[in-house]
């Protein structure tokens, strides 16, 4: 009803009900509407909130076409206004072209409690993602947006646990099969002299 109203279409439930939906033009229907409404809503009453939600449909094509310069204006008007969630799409936005400057922008957003900002880092750092690879700083970040209730950050976490203890455990049949090769060689040394010294004998 919200969404349909004759004189003033709610573009907030507009957006939700594009969420909702389970058909894929009806959901494009809503989206397009809904970013219509947020349009007009800026010109009246702009907020950090707005901006936000504007940058990110611009920047993942929800609603609209998919505009990276109109994704970064919005997002950078919402974080000058504090809004932390934009920190962190800002930090997105630069994962493609400036991981230096990402890192810096996910850090911003983690320092502030952003979830999503913690386990980004941890990704990163985990696998080398344009920085060099830290193990132990990727873990940190990953326990913290775990810590967090971010169930993404835990899964990952358990599946960097599980293959470094792979690796470990492989290092360690790697150290005993090395070790064997070592013994045997030397007992076939210990078993050719004695050997030869029977021949002699």
């Amino acid at each position: 009803m919200a969404a349909e109203h004759p004189s003033k279409p709610n573009a907030y439930a507009q957006y939700q009900l594009g969420r909702m939906s389970v058909d894929e033009q009806e959901s494009e229907k809503w989206y397009r509407l809904a970013y219509q409404g947020f349009l007009r809503i800026e010109l009246e009453m702009p907020d950090d909130k707005l901006y936000y939600r504007l940058g990110s449909m611009n920047l993942h094509g929800i609603g609209t076409e998919k505009n990276l310069d109109l994704a970064r204006e919005y997002l950078h008007k919402a974080a000058i206004m504090g809004n932390v969630d934009a920190v962190y799409g800002m930090g997105k936005l630069y994962l493609e072209s400036d991981v230096q400057k990402a890192i810096s922008m996910f850090e911003l957003a983690a320092e502030q409690g952003n979830t999503y900002a913690e386990y980004q880092l941890g990704k990163t750092y985990c696998f080398g993602e344009g920085v060099p690879q830290n193990l132990e700083a990727g873990m940190e970040w990953l326990r913290a947006s775990a810590s967090h209730g971010n169930k993404y950050a835990a899964q990952l976490l358990e599946k960097v646990e599980e293959r470094l203890h792979q690796q470990t455990v492989s290092a360690a049949f790697g150290l005993f099969r090395g070790l064997a090769g070592m013994i045997q060689t030397s007992a076939n040394n210990f078993i050719r002299r004695r050997n030869s010294i029977d021949r002699k004998q």
